[in-house]
This record gives C-alpha cells, sequence and structure tokens, in this order.
C-alpha cells in the first residue's frame, strides 16, 4: 500500500494524529498508524493491528512524497483589497521528524523559518466554499531550512525565492487532523487557529509567540484550485511564523552541524530537526 493512500484511508477518524513510520527491526517496511500518548497504534487503514513504544520506531514525515508544496503569502493590491499568491517548495527535500538533516557546504548563513501547513485530502478542481472543508486531511509543522546570504541576494535583485530555499525541510510530527484542533482556535469560527509556538536552537530560546491565522485553509485550497486541480496529499502552507534572524537572536549566529533546531505548537507537538 503507498505511503500517501494509508495515511488518506485514516483521515477520517475523528479528532487524531496520524503518522507513518518504519520499526527498527524492518526498516524497508512503511506503516501508518495513530499516535496517542507517547504510543503509535498501527493500522492496515481500518483496524487496528499493533502498539509501538516511541523507542522502537523511527518516524516519517506524515505524507509521503506530496506533488507539490505551495508556501502561501498575502499581499495588498493598489487599490486596498487583500491578494493571495505562494511560490512552490522543492517536495523531494522533506525529512521526517528527528531526522539530520546535511548543512549545505554553498552557505555559512544556514537559518529557518516556520510553516503551519494543511494537507490536501482529494483530487477537485475550482472548489466552491461548501466542499473546501471536506478536502483537509490534515494539518502540521514545517521547519523550512533557508540559506539567509542566497535569499538576501534574491531579494535584492527581485528574484523569487529559489535556491536559497532548497536547503532542506521537516515535516510532522504528525498529521493532526481538524478535530483535534478545535481548542486551538479564536470566535465562533472554527477555522481562525491560534497558533502558540516556540523556537529553540539547542537550547537558547529564537522565540515564543502566538499569533492568528491570516486566513483560513479553506480559502488556500480555492485559491490554487483556480490556478490548477488540486491532487492528494499536496501541502499548502501559510506564512512563515513570526521570529527573528538568527543572527540578531540570543543564539547569536546561524546554524551549525550538530545544532538541534525545535519547534513546539499547542496541538501539534514538537517537531525536532538535527543538522549534521
Amino acid at each position: 500500500m503507498a505511503p500517501t493512500a494509508q495515511v488518506q484511508s485514516e483521515g477520517n477518524l475523528p479528532g487524531v494524529k496520524l503518522c507513518r513510520f518504519v520499526l527498527n527491526d524492518t526498516p524497508d517496511e512503511v506503516r501508518s498508524g495513530v499516535y496517542h500518548d507517547g504510543k503509535v497504534y498501527e493500522t492496515d487503514g481500518e483496524t487496528a493491528i499493533g502498539v509501538h513504544g516511541s523507542s522502537d520506531i523511527r518516524m516519517l514525515p506524515p505524507i509521503g512524497l506530496p506533488p507539490s508544496i505551495r508556501l502561501f503569502e498575502r499581499f495588498d493590491h493598489p487599490h486596498g483589497e487583500a491578494g493571495l499568491t505562494y511560490h512552490y517548495l522543492n517536495p523531494t527535500g522533506i525529512y521526517g521528524p528527528n531526522s539530520e538533516v546535511a548543512t549545505p557546504e554553498y552557505t555559512d548563513s544556514l537559518d529557518f523559518d516556520v510553516h503551519i501547513v494543511g494537507a490536501v485530502a482529494d483530487s477537485a478542481e475550482v472548489v466552491d466554499p461548501d466542499e473546501a472543508a471536506g478536502l483537509v486531511l490534515g494539518y502540521a509543522v514545517q521547519i523550512v531550512f533557508v540559506a539567509a546570504d542566497l535569499a538576501d541576494m534574491e531579494q535584492s535583485r527581485n528574484l523569487p525565492p529559489g535556491p536559497s530555499m532548497d536547503c532542506g525541510t521537516v515535516l510532522g510530527p504528525f498529521l493532526t487532523t481538524p478535530e483535534d484542533l478545535t481548542e486551538f482556535t479564536e470566535g465562533s469560527n472554527p477555522a481562525n487557529f491560534v497558533w502558540n509556538y516556540t523556537m529553540r536552537v539547542n537550547e537558547v530560546e529564537i522565540k515564543k509567540g502566538s499569533t492568528v491565522a491570516e486566513f483560513p485553509f479553506t480559502a488556500m485550497l480555492q485559491f490554487s484550485s483556480r490556478i490548477r486541480p488540486l491532487l492528494p496529499a499536496e501541502i499548502l502552507a501559510w506564512p512563515r511564523l513570526e521570529k527573528p534572524a538568527l543572527e540578531d537572536s540570543e543564539l547569536g549566529r546561524c546554524l551549525l552541524p550538530a545544532d538541534r533546531v525545535e519547534v513546539a505548537v499547542d496541538g501539534f507537538g514538537t517537531l525536532v530537526a538535527l543538522l549534521s
């Protein structure tokens, strides 16, 4: 069974954290399941078939190889109305939770961004508001490593993000279904998510903050589907969470091999990436 199909088949479970993993003694066999209270309950897509402790498994990205990753931004048109746009991130550079990510040799200014992302549940074209909510498979945290020196060059020349964003990304720790995030919303609209987060490098706190989603995930679904038909397991990312450049933070420098990047978001858990 394909990894993406495994995740999809479990997406109708209410209020759960979906995951993909391998057992340490059978590392070539990708499995899927539900995370709860420190254990992973393996399923075959319909029924539970095993229980595994955290020391017995290695977590994989909760989505296999997504067809695309869109990073969204909001902007103001000249007449004041708000608009959406996005650029793409390389989907082949995804790592799972607690993975080691090689420090690129072409930059000595490695930084990171953090996005909350959503995954698409099914194929769709020209999505209308009534069907958009049914296309949400689940949400996750994404750490995107960025070559800050290349990003400065791209911006100074009015170039779109390119090589600066191709340093790898860590996705996880789980795929959290919308029903598991109902307490992390503002007002009566369940789409108005509030994200409380803490970012650390090693033991140094880089940023602790709280932000309300700039726009609902359904708006990204609708916008994307008008440009190009959506496919299952595509990832759409909200604009990055606010943080300082690492050189301007308490850390006072960019990332180095052996650094540990840790991002904790209420409702999602903690996502860790290790630099090598």
